[in-house]
């Protein structure tokens, strides 16, 4: 038995009932696709139930206000992925009448759409012969022909690719993709494969020489860079505070935090200081306190980030490029993680201040 023959056997008898399963339509998978990257899916289960209830076709979605898009995201983290699903939700409606394109060349020009994303959608919703190679399936291949070369090159992926295209055969493209990234999930799992439920274990290198943990091959990891930012919650005595919106091409784009200063140290910084940088005057700052701190790991970053309680007089000394709100009305406005975590250290001394006022 072919090993895509063995693979589609197992897929019929094993595959999850994912939502976007229950029709192999463009949009729907275009949007699971985009969710499931660095998601895991339980959590991509669930975001995509409410993204899909509050914009159910591309039209929704291209109509939609950025903020509104962040805010639907929040807590998904890599918001850059729902500004481009954004962009390219509008691209579709504006130059393809709202159908995605079955083509690679039209698919990989859109916002947003990478060679994984766009041979997903062409042979899952299209039936079209592209292979997909997430990590799941890198993973699958590499330890079925214990391949040593590294996956973080590109010639290496291209064998991948190359490799996963000749077991495809004549199957089902949309079938035989699906098969392929959920034996890596289910079975094929970074840690303790579970090799004797796999249909493959057989024909499976990295099992008969035992060395399934030495695949797939990665170059060393670079060392991340550290940051450290201070945060202040600013609030008044009606419980305002102020937040600002990030901007230029740095981390977060477009969503809200507290004010924040970057410094080269986590030291406390002095109340004047504050003062000074935030342009308030002297005795507009009642109180300052320290509440917490914690190292906040990303991609590519370490963040070490600290949250002061600053109490003032009143919210409406800042600049207009601050936003005034109420403490309480944060969770409608869209944040990223690291500032809800600060919210989250804040809320139960506001409810105390509340009880006591």
């Amino acid at each position: 038995m072919s090993i895509g023959v063995a693979l589609l056997n197992w897929y019929k008898l094993n595959a999850r009932d994912l939502p976007w399963r229950k029709e192999h339509h463009p949009y729907n998978i275009w949007v699971s696709e985009i969710i499931l990257q660095q998601t895991q899916m339980s959590r991509g289960v669930e975001y995509y139930s409410k993204f899909i209830m509050r914009f159910p076709e591309v039209h929704a979605l291209a109509a939609a206000d950025e903020q509104e898009v962040l805010l639907l995201w929040q807590g998904l983290g890599y918001y850059s992925r729902a500004r481009n699903m954004l962009k390219c939700a509008k691209q579709i409606v504006r130059h393809y009448n709202g159908i995605f394109p079955d083509s690679y060349k039209e698919l990989i020009s859109l916002p947003g759409i990478g060679d994984y994303t766009a041979c997903a959608v062409l042979s899952i919703a299209y039936n079209k012969p592209f292979v997909v190679v997430d990590g799941n399936v890198l993973r699958l291949i590499t330890r079925l022909s214990a391949l040593s070369l590294s996956v973080d090159e590109s010639e290496t992926v291209k064998l991948i690719k190359e490799t996963a295209f000749s077991y495809m055969g004549k199957s089902s493209p949309a079938l035989f993709n699906q098969a392929m990234m959920e034996l890596g999930a289910l079975i094929c799992r970074p840690k303790n494969p579970d090799c004797e439920q796999c249909p493959l274990m057989k024909c499976c290198k990295a099992f008969s020489s035992k060395k399934q943990q030495e695949f797939p091959v990665r170059n060393k990891k670079t060392k991340k860079k550290l940051r450290v930012f201070h945060y202040f919650a600013f609030l008044d005595s009606d419980f305002n505070t102020v937040l600002i919106q990030r901007k230029n091409r740095d981390i977060w784009r477009n969503l809200w935090e507290f004010p924040m200063i970057e410094n080269f140290d986590a030291t406390e910084l002095p109340k004047s200081e504050i003062v000074k940088m935030f342009s308030l005057g002297k005795d507009t700052v009642l109180s300052m306190k320290k509440i917490a701190h914690k190292k906040h790991m990303l991609t590519h970053l370490e963040i070490f980030a600290v949250v002061y309680l600053i109490q003032i007089i009143d919210c409406s000394a800042f600049s207009e490029k601050f936003r005034r709100i109420n403490i309480e009305d944060i969770s409608e406005v869209p944040v990223h993680n690291l500032m809800r975590w600060c919210y989250s250290n804040i809320i139960p001394i506001v409810d105390l201040l509340k009880n006591n006022k």
